[in-house]
Protein backbone atom coordinates (compact mmCIF):
# COMPACT_ATOMS: atom_id res chain seq x y z
CA UNK A 1 0.00 0.00 0.00
CA UNK A 2 1.47 3.02 -1.29
CA UNK A 3 2.53 4.88 1.72
CA UNK A 4 0.32 8.11 1.63
CA UNK A 5 -2.93 5.68 1.99
CA UNK A 6 -1.06 3.90 4.88
CA UNK A 7 -0.56 7.49 6.77
CA UNK A 8 -4.62 8.37 5.85
CA UNK A 9 -6.19 5.18 6.83
CA UNK A 10 -3.67 4.89 10.25
CA UNK A 11 -5.56 7.99 11.82
CA UNK A 12 -8.94 7.15 10.67
CA UNK A 13 -9.69 4.98 13.63
CA UNK A 14 -8.62 7.69 15.85
CA UNK A 15 -11.56 9.30 17.72
CA UNK A 16 -12.73 12.18 16.17
CA UNK A 17 -14.66 12.57 13.29
CA UNK A 18 -12.73 15.35 11.22
CA UNK A 19 -10.50 12.26 10.66
CA UNK A 20 -12.48 11.31 8.20
CA UNK A 21 -13.27 14.80 6.59
CA UNK A 22 -8.96 15.14 6.25
CA UNK A 23 -8.88 11.71 4.54
CA UNK A 24 -12.02 12.59 2.29
CA UNK A 25 -9.79 16.19 1.41
CA UNK A 26 -6.64 14.41 0.84
CA UNK A 27 -8.67 11.62 -1.68
CA UNK A 28 -10.29 14.57 -3.57
CA UNK A 29 -6.38 16.11 -3.64
CA UNK A 30 -5.01 12.61 -4.89
CA UNK A 31 -7.54 12.09 -7.36
CA UNK A 32 -7.34 16.01 -8.98
CA UNK A 33 -3.46 14.64 -9.65
CA UNK A 34 -4.75 11.69 -11.52
CA UNK A 35 -3.69 9.45 -8.23
CA UNK A 36 -7.00 6.11 -8.76
CA UNK A 37 -8.10 5.04 -5.27
CA UNK A 38 -8.55 1.51 -4.74
CA UNK A 39 -11.76 0.00 -3.66
CA UNK A 40 -10.29 -1.33 -0.85
CA UNK A 41 -9.03 2.28 0.43
CA UNK A 42 -12.76 3.48 -0.15
CA UNK A 43 -14.15 0.68 1.78
CA UNK A 44 -11.99 1.46 4.72
CA UNK A 45 -12.75 4.74 5.23
CA UNK A 46 -16.38 3.82 4.63
CA UNK A 47 -15.90 1.25 7.33
CA UNK A 48 -14.45 3.68 9.78
CA UNK A 49 -17.85 5.95 9.23
CA UNK A 50 -20.27 2.98 9.35
CA UNK A 51 -18.22 2.45 12.92
CA UNK A 52 -19.17 6.07 13.91
CA UNK A 53 -22.87 5.90 12.51
CA UNK A 54 -21.72 8.31 10.25
CA UNK A 55 -24.45 8.92 7.23
CA UNK A 56 -23.02 12.21 5.89
CA UNK A 57 -19.81 11.26 6.05
CA UNK A 58 -20.98 7.83 4.62
CA UNK A 59 -23.26 9.31 1.67
CA UNK A 60 -20.03 11.32 0.60
CA UNK A 61 -17.64 8.53 0.64
CA UNK A 62 -19.72 6.38 -1.82
CA UNK A 63 -20.04 9.72 -3.95
CA UNK A 64 -15.92 9.41 -4.79
CA UNK A 65 -16.63 5.65 -5.95
CA UNK A 66 -17.99 6.92 -9.61
CA UNK A 67 -15.26 9.81 -9.27
CA UNK A 68 -12.44 7.33 -8.95
CA UNK A 69 -14.43 5.06 -11.86
CA UNK A 70 -14.53 2.24 -9.16
CA UNK A 71 -17.39 -0.03 -7.98
CA UNK A 72 -18.86 -0.81 -4.53
CA UNK A 73 -18.72 -4.36 -3.60
CA UNK A 74 -20.63 -6.26 -1.53
CA UNK A 75 -18.35 -4.89 1.17
CA UNK A 76 -19.10 -1.20 0.74
CA UNK A 77 -22.71 -1.80 0.66
CA UNK A 78 -22.56 -3.74 4.17
CA UNK A 79 -20.72 -0.82 5.83
CA UNK A 80 -22.83 1.95 4.35
CA UNK A 81 -25.96 -0.34 5.54
CA UNK A 82 -24.47 -0.42 8.85
CA UNK A 83 -23.51 3.08 9.30
CA UNK A 84 -27.66 3.73 9.09
CA UNK A 85 -27.86 0.99 11.95
CA UNK A 86 -26.01 2.39 14.37
CA UNK A 87 -26.85 5.90 13.89
CA UNK A 88 -30.54 5.47 15.14
CA UNK A 89 -29.24 2.47 17.38
CA UNK A 90 -26.65 4.64 19.59
CA UNK A 91 -29.50 7.68 20.31
CA UNK A 92 -29.78 6.81 23.43
CA UNK A 93 -30.39 10.38 25.02
CA UNK A 94 -32.22 11.40 21.67
CA UNK A 95 -34.32 8.27 20.37
CA UNK A 96 -34.58 8.37 17.27
CA UNK A 97 -38.20 10.42 15.69
CA UNK A 98 -40.34 8.80 12.72
CA UNK A 99 -38.79 11.90 10.34
CA UNK A 100 -35.31 10.11 11.24
CA UNK A 101 -36.48 6.65 10.65
CA UNK A 102 -37.86 7.21 7.30
CA UNK A 103 -34.79 9.38 6.18
CA UNK A 104 -32.68 5.92 7.00
CA UNK A 105 -35.36 3.81 5.45
CA UNK A 106 -35.07 6.22 2.40
CA UNK A 107 -31.19 5.58 2.34
CA UNK A 108 -31.39 2.06 2.68
CA UNK A 109 -33.98 1.76 -0.37
CA UNK A 110 -31.53 4.22 -2.59
CA UNK A 111 -28.38 1.42 -1.14
CA UNK A 112 -30.78 -0.95 -2.40
CA UNK A 113 -31.03 0.40 -6.13
CA UNK A 114 -27.12 0.86 -6.09
CA UNK A 115 -26.81 -2.96 -5.26
CA UNK A 116 -29.44 -3.84 -8.18
CA UNK A 117 -27.65 -1.43 -10.90
CA UNK A 118 -24.23 -2.93 -9.74
CA UNK A 119 -25.47 -6.84 -9.57
CA UNK A 120 -24.57 -6.99 -5.88
CA UNK A 121 -25.78 -10.28 -4.08
CA UNK A 122 -26.53 -9.55 -0.69
CA UNK A 123 -23.71 -11.34 1.46
CA UNK A 124 -23.99 -12.42 5.40
CA UNK A 125 -22.85 -8.66 6.62
CA UNK A 126 -25.19 -6.69 3.94
CA UNK A 127 -28.73 -8.93 4.91
CA UNK A 128 -27.56 -8.48 9.24
CA UNK A 129 -27.06 -4.85 8.90
CA UNK A 130 -29.77 -4.17 6.31
CA UNK A 131 -32.33 -6.37 9.53
CA UNK A 132 -30.68 -4.39 12.44
CA UNK A 133 -31.59 -1.34 10.45
CA UNK A 134 -35.35 -2.59 10.37
CA UNK A 135 -35.39 -3.36 13.71
CA UNK A 136 -33.71 0.21 14.74
CA UNK A 137 -36.41 1.82 12.73
CA UNK A 138 -39.05 -0.44 14.00
CA UNK A 139 -40.11 -2.04 10.72
CA UNK A 140 -40.27 -5.60 12.17
CA UNK A 141 -42.53 -7.03 9.07
CA UNK A 142 -39.80 -6.18 6.88
CA UNK A 143 -37.33 -7.32 8.81
CA UNK A 144 -39.02 -10.56 9.08
CA UNK A 145 -39.79 -11.20 5.51
CA UNK A 146 -36.41 -9.99 4.42
CA UNK A 147 -34.85 -13.13 6.68
CA UNK A 148 -37.31 -15.80 4.64
CA UNK A 149 -36.73 -14.23 1.71
CA UNK A 150 -33.18 -14.49 2.12
CA UNK A 151 -33.91 -18.18 3.23
CA UNK A 152 -35.28 -18.95 0.60
CA UNK A 153 -33.15 -17.64 -2.09
CA UNK A 154 -30.79 -19.48 -0.48
CA UNK A 155 -28.95 -16.00 0.46
CA UNK A 156 -26.37 -16.78 3.31
CA UNK A 157 -27.88 -15.40 6.50
CA UNK A 158 -25.83 -15.56 9.51
CA UNK A 159 -27.11 -16.66 13.54
CA UNK A 160 -26.86 -12.93 14.61
CA UNK A 161 -29.00 -11.47 11.99
CA UNK A 162 -31.47 -14.41 13.37
CA UNK A 163 -31.24 -13.70 16.55
CA UNK A 164 -31.93 -9.99 16.12
CA UNK A 165 -35.24 -10.04 13.98
CA UNK A 166 -36.31 -12.96 16.36
CA UNK A 167 -36.06 -10.96 19.29
CA UNK A 168 -37.44 -8.08 17.85
CA UNK A 169 -40.43 -10.03 17.34
CA UNK A 170 -40.41 -10.56 21.25
CA UNK A 171 -39.68 -7.65 22.54
CA UNK A 172 -41.35 -4.95 20.40
CA UNK A 173 -44.46 -7.22 19.46
CA UNK A 174 -44.89 -10.08 21.39
CA UNK A 175 -45.36 -11.87 18.63
CA UNK A 176 -43.80 -14.91 20.08
CA UNK A 177 -44.99 -17.49 17.16
CA UNK A 178 -43.35 -15.56 14.75
CA UNK A 179 -40.20 -15.67 16.60
CA UNK A 180 -40.24 -19.00 16.37
CA UNK A 181 -40.30 -19.13 12.90
CA UNK A 182 -37.84 -16.52 12.22
CA UNK A 183 -35.67 -18.99 15.01
CA UNK A 184 -36.24 -22.10 12.72
CA UNK A 185 -34.84 -20.36 9.48
CA UNK A 186 -31.40 -20.74 11.06
CA UNK A 187 -29.15 -23.05 9.06
CA UNK A 188 -28.04 -25.03 12.39
CA UNK A 189 -30.94 -24.91 15.38
CA UNK A 190 -30.08 -22.41 17.69
CA UNK A 191 -31.47 -23.37 21.27
CA UNK A 192 -30.18 -20.50 23.06
CA UNK A 193 -32.37 -18.44 21.34
CA UNK A 194 -35.66 -20.47 21.67
CA UNK A 195 -34.68 -20.77 25.40
CA UNK A 196 -34.73 -16.87 25.14
CA UNK A 197 -38.45 -16.85 23.17
CA UNK A 198 -39.54 -19.14 26.08
CA UNK A 199 -38.62 -17.15 29.20
CA UNK A 200 -39.87 -14.02 28.04
CA UNK A 201 -43.05 -15.69 26.91
CA UNK A 202 -43.41 -17.58 30.11
CA UNK A 203 -42.78 -13.93 31.52
CA UNK A 204 -45.76 -12.08 29.80
CA UNK A 205 -48.01 -15.13 30.63
CA UNK A 206 -46.94 -15.09 33.99
CA UNK A 207 -47.72 -11.36 33.92
CA UNK A 208 -51.02 -11.32 32.62
CA UNK A 209 -52.47 -13.96 35.13
CA UNK A 210 -50.90 -11.53 37.75
CA UNK A 211 -52.91 -8.27 36.38
CA UNK A 212 -56.15 -11.06 36.46
CA UNK A 213 -55.46 -11.68 40.03
CA UNK A 214 -55.53 -8.00 41.16
CA UNK A 215 -58.41 -7.68 38.98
Amino acid sequence: MPFVFTHVVHFLYRDSSKNLDIALEQFKELRHKGMVLPVGILNMILSAGAERGDIDRTLALLGEFPRNNAVPNADSMGFAFESLGRHLSRRTLNPAGPELRSACLEYADSFLTMMDEYGIEPNHHIIREYVELLCHAHEIDTASKVIMESVENEWPVCSKAIYVVSMANVKQRQDYEMARRIANCAAQPLPFLMENIEKHELRQSQALESNDTTI
